[in-house]
């Protein structure tokens, strides 16, 4: 199974034999620009009006922090 959203295909899972609990996705970079901005930089926030959120990109993903996902299409 692949992991997408209304704008492209973000991801596929490297293993789709596992149950889904234990899913891994790998990026497709060649899909778009991806950034990410990890969730607890929203954690003490009240709202995303007036925040500067810091995104990070591919590279700099941390295993086991959870991360909103920023698409640019080539399109």
């Amino acid at each position: 199974a692949d992991y997408g959203a209304s704008e492209g295909w973000i991801a596929s899972n490297v293993n789709p034999k596992i149950p889904p609990e234990l899913a891994t996705y790998a990026v497709l970079p060649q899909i778009g620009y991806f950034e990410f901005i990890p969730l607890k930089q929203l954690e003490n926030e009240d709202t995303f009006l007036g925040v500067d959120l810091q995104p990070v990109g591919l590279t700099e993903v941390k295993i086991g922090e959870e991360y909103e996902i920023v698409m640019t299409t080539f399109t």
